[in-house]
């Protein structure tokens, strides 16, 4: 009889928790906010002035010297990844290839498989005939064929287009 008598007790405390969690996340969650943006992460307006401009400005040179000044003002950002991906990107566009593998390094460090980045990397590493750094950094991001099934037809043989050509890796 205690068995039974414990069982409506049960069901009604169980019942009562998932209620009230209901309640609780009702009152004290915030409705997701529209249109959030990497810019809304930053909570200082002045570093998240300086980020804006370095993010919007088109100028390969312009945006490195602003990167530069922006990383060396703020070196705890919570965008310092991507400070450091924009300024990598601006070093590669003036030309500069050491210097633009030097920031896509410290930015990998913070994001290794950043696919974007690791392509940049691969394509100027082969341009600057590092080989093996192109082919590391094209195979790092393995998400795309080492959970692959076996009966994907990329699971036999892969393709990377490493510096113009083309390598097969099997």
């Amino acid at each position: 009889m205690r068995g039974v008598v414990s069982l409506p007790s049960l069901l009604m405390l169980a019942a009562t928790l998932a209620l009230a969690q209901g309640i609780d996340g009702t009152l004290t969650s915030q409705a997701p906010r529209s249109g959030l943006t990497l810019f809304d992460e930053i909570q200082s307006a002045p570093e998240r002035a300086a980020f804006r401009e370095v993010w919007d400005t088109q100028d390969p040179l312009r945006q490195k010297e602003l990167g530069l000044r922006f990383v060396e003002r703020y070196p705890g950002s919570i965008v310092l990844r991507e400070a450091y991906e924009l300024i990598a990107r601006a070093f590669v566009a003036i030309g500069d290839d050491a210097g633009g593998l030097t920031w896509a390094e410290r930015s990998l460090r913070l994001m290794p498989e950043n696919p974007f980045l690791l392509v940049m990397v691969a394509d100027v590493a082969a341009r600057q005939k590092q080989p093996d750094r192109a082919e590391t950094s094209a195979l790092t991001p393995g998400i795309l064929t080492a959970h692959a099934p076996a009966t994907s037809p990329n699971a036999a043989n892969t393709s990377v287009f490493i510096g113009g050509g083309v390598t097969s890796i099997v």
